[in-house]
C-alpha cells in the first residue's frame, strides 16, 4: 500500500504513479488504478496504467473476480 502523504506527493503529480512503478517493479501494463477522479485517471493512463471510474455507489468488485 501507498500513501500519498507518506511519499510527499499528491496526485494528480505524475510522479506518484512513476515512484509506485519504480518501487514495485510492475509493469504499467499490469497495474489497475481505480479512482474516483478522471484527471487522475488521465494521468495514470499516460504511463500506459490500466484505469477505472467507477461511479457513485458502484459496486465493482466484479473487477477482481
Amino acid at each position: 500500500i501507498f500513501l500519498s502523504y507518506e511519499m510527499h506527493l499528491a496526485k494528480p503529480d505524475i510522479n506518484i504513479f512513476q515512484q509506485v512503478m519504480n518501487e514495485t517493479g510492475i509493469a504499467p501494463a499490469e497495474t489497475l488504478f481505480i479512482d474516483d477522479s478522471e484527471i487522475n485517471c488521465r494521468v495514470a493512463q499516460t504511463l500506459n496504467i490500466h484505469t477505472y471510474t467507477p461511479q457513485a455507489h458502484e459496486d465493482w468488485s466484479h473487477l477482481f473476480r
